[in-house]
């Protein structure tokens, strides 16, 4: 089945199922967190806070979304209401911080390495939010730099470039939490390469999508297959300020592939609101068994097998 079939079938799937269970589809398809500490870096900022404790090994240490523990009201104690600026101004470097942590909320820390690799990463995000460059390079939300749609693929290109000082210059974040930070934040452009996504690109980017024995494992050498025989695509834009003859890694080629998915959706009529957020968010759900995490539903009428069946019909 083409992609646009397999957007349009599980979209259908999805919603159906959300209908069933009186789920309001339409909030999962944006970014729409509540902004408890109101707009701007401050709401980024504990946007942050949070995907960056989302990750492997991290979440059942810090435990930001865990409702029995009081992660969220320690932290905001201690960042000033997540407020980046306040944040930079009374702590000179990140000790300083783990210092304040210590002393306010001895109990707190449990893995004393893993808590400090997290204030790192949130106190080196802090002081990019707060003078808005990174590695030396100017990347800001203000002037929508990061939320503004790439309107070609070498523009896109160089977004995804642009992102990679983000990744290299904050302690433990891989593409995964740089671009779903992002893209709720605002970044609909942007999609997560996480393990269910791969396997769906990867499944479509098979030349022979006749067998229902779906080899998960190997999402990731598919994809990278597909690079490796289709280089010249996969460079970036020759640009001052990138480096010569640099090429795409496969979590930015998965990236790229979403945001073309939802481009042509968008192009040829299907669904004029698709974006590559949108398109996460149908095949992230439909992967989850349905697992409306906003209302803490879930089903297995649908699951990630079901759809790779669908990508082989």
């Amino acid at each position: 089945m083409n992609r646009i079939n397999v957007y349009l079938k599980a979209k259908d799937d999805l919603e159906k199922l959300a209908n069933k269970q009186d789920v309001d589809i339409s909030k999962y398809y944006k970014p729409g967190f509540e902004k408890i500490y109101g707009d701007g870096i401050n709401h980024y900022f504990y946007l942050f806070c949070g995907h960056d404790s989302d990750r492997q090994y991290m979440g059942n240490i810090v435990k930001f979304y865990n409702d029995s523990s009081n992660t969220q009201e320690i932290l905001s104690d201690i960042l000033y209401g997540f407020d980046p600026k306040k944040t930079t101004k009374n702590y000179t470097n990140v000790d300083n911080l783990i210092d304040k942590l210590k002393e306010e909320y001895p109990n707190k820390i449990e893995n004393e390495k893993k808590w400090n690799e997290y204030l790192t990463g949130i106190y080196q995000c802090a002081v990019f939010l707060s003078n808005g460059k990174i590695g030396g390079k100017e990347l800001t939300f203000d002037h929508n730099h990061l939320l503004k749609e790439p309107e070609n693929i070498e523009e896109f290109k160089k977004y995804l470039y642009d992102l990679r000082y983000i990744k290299n210059n904050i302690a433990g974040v891989g593409p995964a939490v740089c671009y779903n930070w992002l893209k709720e934040c605002g970044a609909i452009w942007l999609a997560k390469p996480d393990l269910h996504i791969k396997r769906v690109v990867a499944e479509l980017l098979k030349t022979n999508n006749t067998s229902n024995d779906h080899d998960k494992s190997m999402a990731d050498k598919v994809i990278q297959k597909y690079i490796n025989n289709h280089r010249e695509e996969m460079r970036f834009p020759e640009l001052k300020g990138i480096k010569k003859n640099s090429r795409l890694t496969c979590d930015e080629y998965v990236a790229l592939y979403m945001w073309e998915w939802a481009k042509e959706i968008r192009e040829k009529g299907f669904d004029k609101d698709c974006s590559a957020y949108k398109l996460d968010r149908v095949l992230y759900l439909f992967c989850t068994n349905g697992h409306f995490y906003l209302d803490d539903n879930s089903n297995n009428e649908i699951s990630e097998d079901k759809l790779l069946d669908i990508i082989s019909e």
